[in-house]
């Protein structure tokens, strides 16, 4: 959790040749960018951390088969 948003961004899209515009792209769509990439984990609320880690899975290559959520 005292990992930052960016640092966990790139390890949880499993891609090296991840770009800063991708990232910047999908946690705008998802209401998420006034955040700064340098803020820690550990500083989100839960519905951000739930957004970021969205935002990880969509940055992935192969996205997984099933996404399920739990609120509308």
């Amino acid at each position: 959790d005292n990992v930052s948003l960016l640092n966990y961004l790139v390890s949880a899209s499993h891609r090296s040749d991840i770009k800063h515009y991708e990232i910047e792209t999908i946690l705008s769509t998802l209401g998420l960018d006034e955040l700064a990439l340098n803020t820690k984990m550990a500083d989100l609320s839960g519905g951000e951390k739930t957004k970021a880690i969205i935002t990880g899975l969509l940055l992935r290559k192969t996205l997984p088969t099933v996404l399920g959520f739990g609120e509308p």
